[in-house]
């Protein structure tokens, strides 16, 4: 299953559980009741079934339409990718990244205890490190699409990891846990000596 195919199935599982299961009950009018006799007469009788065919067949039609656009809006807009692997190390560039002038990062997830202990920005690199009392720390870098960024490869391979409906590329970088991605516009990192949960956590908020 491609990460798309997985994306697409992820958010489906989450649109299906997000609809109610207890419904009140439907009271139907006489006058309804009367016509829905007739149309099932009629229908045990030979007539309409080709049209109720074609009806059915264009329901299920309409509902996988609708499926479809929800898992659309569902899924974060990407940018397709490659990594390319040399003898120590790899390279992640985006496919035909062009050059977009860099806004400031927003972090939505802090954790508590850390501060800013560095920050720099330019048209093509924003960057924040964190850092809390017992010298724990992290950073997040957003740069244009058309930068591209070494993975450490040499003695472990990176993996692709999905986190919310995203897909993130997961390595180690100088010991330290490393996630990069992009959201269509921009391509982040995100390293620290924290776990990958939380890593993943505050990923999941940057923009």
């Amino acid at each position: 299953m491609s990460v798309f195919e997985e994306a697409c199935y992820l958010s489906n599982q989450r649109w299906v559980a997000s609809l109610p299961t207890e419904f009140e009950p439907i009271q139907f009018s006489i006058k309804h009741e009367k016509a829905m006799k007739i149309l099932f007469d009629k229908m045990r009788g030979g007539r309409y079934h080709r049209l109720t065919r074609r009806v059915t067949a264009a329901l299920i039609a309409a509902i996988l339409i609708v499926s479809m656009t929800i898992t659309a809006f569902a899924i974060p807009a990407s940018r397709d990718y490659i990594i390319h692997k040399f003898f120590e190390r790899s390279m992640y560039s985006v496919v035909n990244g062009e050059h977009t002038e860099v806004e400031d990062i927003k972090i939505a997830y802090i954790p508590a205890g850390f501060e800013v202990i560095d920050h720099y920005i330019d048209e093509s690199t924003a960057y924040y490190e964190y850092q809390n009392a017992n010298k724990d720390w992290f950073q997040v870098k957003k740069m244009s699409l058309y930068l591209k960024t070494n993975i450490d490869t040499e003695k472990n391979n990176y993996q692709v990891i999905n986190y919310k409906s995203k897909s993130f590329i997961s390595y180690i970088s100088d010991n330290s846990n490393a996630f990069i991605w992009n959201d269509g516009r921009y391509e982040y990192t995100i390293t620290g000596n924290l776990s990958n949960e939380i890593l993943l956590e505050i990923a999941d908020t940057v923009s």
